[in-house]
């Protein structure tokens, strides 16, 4: 069997709701210091930029 059918498998056995992934990414930030959130905050904010110049300068 090869590894995307594993996955596949995988993805159709473990159908997780919207909740649980919320619930999950907030247990996982409640472990973040200030100083990391602000470093994420600042990534994050940097890829949104980035995002969106390539956006406009493909539209151009």
């Amino acid at each position: 069997m090869n590894f995307v059918a594993q996955d596949e498998k995988l993805v159709e056995a473990v159908q997780l709701t919207d909740a649980e992934i919320m619930r999950r990414v907030r247990d996982i930030k409640s472990t973040w210091s200030v100083a990391e959130r602000a470093a994420r905050r600042r990534e994050a904010d940097r890829r949104f930029e980035n995002l969106m110049e390539t956006l406009f300068a493909e539209a151009a």
